[in-house]
């Protein structure tokens, strides 16, 4: 039987972020320099060919960073990653949901409410 592959430091950076972007109001509670030093983590792990495209848009979006936010899901979009669909729910989501490029964006995935 073999073992599994250890996670890489991008994968483990991802794992830490969960809470931040579950809620993006910790950075009042001093997460918000622990988040940003992940997200450097997580830029590396992209750049060595790791898919992170959806946690990069989730983080960029709950620090607030709309334009990289916005790249890296017109990316996940371009790529046909699933986990877009969970944009109009998820709560790292929040801070670009009144940026009209998100609207644009959940009209072209056909998410948008009519």
């Amino acid at each position: 039987m073999g073992h599994a592959a250890a996670p890489s430091p991008a994968s483990r950076a991802a794992e830490a972020n969960n809470s931040y972007c579950a809620d993006p109001k910790q950075s009042e509670a001093g997460q918000r320099d622990k988040a940003e030093a992940t997200l450097q983590t997580l830029l590396k792990g992209a750049s060595h060919g790791e898919d992170l495209t959806m946690i990069l848009a989730q983080d960029y979006a709950a620090l607030g960073k709309k334009e990289p936010a916005f790249a890296w899901l017109e990316k996940a979009y371009r790529n046909h990653e699933g986990g877009l669909v969970l944009l109009g729910v998820a709560p790292a989501f929040r801070p670009i949901r009144s940026d009209p490029r998100f609207e644009n964006l959940m009209r072209g995935m056909r998410l948008a409410e009519k």
